[in-house]
């Protein structure tokens, strides 16, 4: 386990509807297999009040060389073109057909890219659990999708990190 805030009493926050969302994670001193991410979703605005169904895509990406801190280069495609209906939620989990090879001491991301009204729910508490030492500070981002620049999570789930175990 390299991330994990799906258990041990975390609680259920709010979630952050962007084209883009990003969660940073550190592998150890080892290289590791990327086998399966699971995150959790709700299909609604962060209003709860409309909901409209679309697509996700999952991908795996480096940090940036020229922007750390920020996405840089993409390893891997867990998921694409994920159909979800308005007012879906859930756990879902990814299992990795040909599992990438993360490099040991490295920051990643998990990448979500969708339309409608997806949204990646965030913890409310406690902090990620991670078998890193040190502990690594974890980064959540978002982005008005493909290409376009990324930054700090802003609204309901502000200084939170997103759901999800791998």
């Amino acid at each position: 386990m390299v991330y994990d805030n799906t258990a041990g009493g975390a609680t259920d926050g709010p979630w952050r509807v962007r084209p883009g969302l990003a969660q940073s994670f550190t592998t150890g001193t080892d290289p590791v297999d990327l086998n399966e991410v699971r995150i959790k979703w709700r299909a609604a605005n962060e209003a709860n009040s409309s909901a409209t169904g679309g697509s996700f895509t999952v991908e795996v990406w480096t940090d940036s060389p020229s922007s750390p801190g920020t996405p840089g280069s993409k390893v891997a495609t867990l998921v694409s073109g994920q159909n979800f209906s308005g007012w879906d939620d859930g756990i879902s989990t990814f299992s990795v057909a040909s599992p990438p090879v993360l490099s040991a001491s490295s920051r990643y991301f998990i990448v979500i890219y969708s339309t409608g009204t997806f949204g990646w729910k965030c913890a409310s508490s406690p902090s990620p659990s991670s078998s890193v030492s040190p502990t690594p500070t974890f980064i959540a981002l978002e982005s008005n999708g493909s290409g376009q620049p990324w930054s700090a999570v802003a609204g309901p789930c502000a200084s939170r990190t997103f759901i999800m175990k791998l």
